[in-house]
């Protein structure tokens, strides 16, 4: 007997498909790029990243869906990437890396 999920794996959002479940980048620091690469190994297709160098290493997550593009694993279009933007009116002396 297959193994089927009891949920959608995605669902469709004003057009774009999102995996149910996407990766969280957070907190994974030096070892960002090699974590990203192993959830996609994985069966990952969504991974979830911020422009918030604080939590997150938003370019290693770049370099490896780089890495899995290049090495032709994926296409692109099969990769769902959610990142944020962090708005600071006036950043101060707490938000230095």
């Amino acid at each position: 007997m297959g193994m089927n999920p009891p949920f959608a794996r995605h669902r469709v959002v004003q057009d774009v498909s999102v995996p149910a479940f996407l990766y969280g980048t957070a907190w994974k620091e030096d070892r960002t790029e090699e974590l990203a690469r192993l959830a996609l190994a994985a069966g990952f297709r969504g991974i979830d990243t911020a422009n918030q160098r604080r939590h997150y290493v938003e370019a290693a997550v770049g370099d490896a869906v780089a890495a899995v593009l290049r090495d032709a694993k994926l296409t692109r279009e099969a990769v769902f990437l959610q990142t944020k933007f962090t708005y600071r009116a006036r950043p101060g002396p707490s938000d230095a890396v």
